[in-house]
């Protein structure tokens, strides 16, 4: 078993399937139903047995390209970029002053102050160098 989530997710259901499949084989009588909950795509969102929910976007920030010898001349996107992730983090944390989420809350105490995220994963700039990002 191989792939995002093999450690923590899927071993782990199969674990539960192939403890519960044992139980079934051994023919051992419990004094009730056995459910097995999964959550779909955790790191999309999905709390325990709850789904928190997900919003994935891109933002394209132009510059204006220039040789490192005329940064004067370029405007670089990367810096641009920075006001952008500030303001995002801003939004972060007034949303997790903000939004509470009392299960998640009390299955994982952890989580108090911290059931909304924004996570900025990916960021791509330049294409050379010796040259300002445009």
């Amino acid at each position: 078993m191989y792939g995002r989530g093999t450690a923590d997710q899927k071993a782990g259901i199969a674990a539960m399937i192939y403890a519960l499949k044992t139980i079934m084989d051994l023919d051992i009588k419990l004094k009730g139903d056995v459910l097995i909950g999964t959550t779909i795509e955790k790191e999309d969102g999905g709390i325990g047995g709850a789904s928190g929910g997900v919003l994935y976007f891109r933002i394209k920030i132009y510059g204006k390209t220039a040789h490192a010898a005329t940064v004067h001349l370029g405007v670089n996107a990367i810096e641009k970029s920075f006001l952008i992730y500030d303001a995002l983090m801003e939004l972060n944390r007034k949303k997790q002053e903000k939004i509470r989420y009392p299960y998640a809350e009390d299955i994982s105490p952890h989580m108090k102050g911290r059931v909304t995220t924004i996570s900025v994963g990916v960021i791509r700039g330049g294409d050379w160098p010796s040259t300002v990002a445009g």
